[in-house]
């Protein structure tokens, strides 16, 4: 006999080949993810899984079955979902990852108005560096930074900032204050990216690149913004991340007529046929939040 817990387990282990990052993603024993495998196979009638290799792969019998099997789930996650608007709201579980930064700063603040709204729903934010993919992990919503490489996944933008260069006041008056980009050659730069490189500028006549060599580099904006506030040099930042600080005259806008290029947000998302009423209200709710911000860099 079919069940749906077995059929589903399938599915999570030929999306990500394998049973032990299947397991951790249903949060199940590798035991019980290897019995309910068996069981489906002994019910079809023919193994599904090749097991002879470190990363596993599908029989021919497991590929068509596979098909099928995808789309039982999103008949009866969608059924699930209808059941739901039929009572007025959306239910259910939503999963998304973000970039830490993005989704601290951009994010965050707007649950508490979307799952006000949606009382039925819960949500699971993941705060990650790495790139996530709805297609392959147990993710429904993906927010990127940036440029989109080609994919299966339905983008959406929902808005554009630019990067540019800040400095706390406590510096500036050590330091002095850069009025062109030549001058930037003799201050204390932070940066993302260690070592020697250049940063490509964008202004007055169009572009310009400086070689700049990081006295500290950090992977993370917010990490980057902590050590301006310091005093400790300049850094290009959005200008979501440190609206407040401007505001407050702890950093200070320099050489405002340039700025280190325009970074897009999106929302990435699976195609619209397997699309949940959870995941579109979401989006939907997205679009229209960042609407009303308009662009992120002022």
């Amino acid at each position: 006999m079919l069940t749906l817990i077995d059929i589903l387990t399938f599915v999570k282990i030929a999306d990500l080949r394998s049973v032990t990052q299947a397991a951790r993603v249903l949060g199940m024993p590798k035991s019980s993810v290897s019995r309910n495998l068996g069981r489906l196979e002994q019910a079809v009638g023919a193994p599904l899984v090749l097991r002879g290799s470190r990363q596993l792969s599908l029989t021919d019998t497991g590929r068509v079955f596979y098909n099928h099997a995808q789309r039982i789930l999103e008949e009866v996650d969608e059924a699930h979902s209808a059941v739901g608007q039929l009572h007025g709201t959306a239910r259910g579980h939503l999963r998304v990852a973000a970039p830490v930064t993005s989704g601290q700063q951009l994010l965050a603040p707007l649950l508490p108005e979307f799952l006000s709204l949606y009382p039925k729903l819960t949500l699971n934010l993941e705060l990650t560096s790495r790139q996530a993919d709805p297609l392959t992990e147990d993710v429904d919503v993906v927010i990127q930074i940036g440029d989109l490489s080609d994919s299966q996944l339905v983008a959406r933008r929902l808005g554009t900032f630019r990067l540019s260069l800040y400095g706390s006041a406590e510096y500036l008056a050590r330091h002095g204050e850069p009025r062109t980009v030549s001058d930037l050659s003799s201050h204390v730069v932070l940066d993302i990216f260690e070592g020697p490189h250049a940063w490509t500028l964008y202004g007055p006549g169009g572009s310009t690149a400086v070689g700049i060599t990081p006295r500290l580099s950090i992977n993370d904006p917010s990490a980057i913004r902590t050590v301006a506030l310091g005093g400790t040099g300049l850094a290009w930042l959005p200008h979501f991340l440190c609206a407040n600080d401007l505001a407050s005259g702890k950093l200070v806008h320099v050489l405002p007529q340039w700025h280190r290029g325009q970074r897009d947000v999106h929302a990435l998302f699976p195609p619209p046929r397997t699309l949940t009423p959870r995941v579109r209200v979401f989006i939907d709710f997205l679009v229209e939040k960042f609407a009303q911000k308009g662009q992120l860099h002022y």
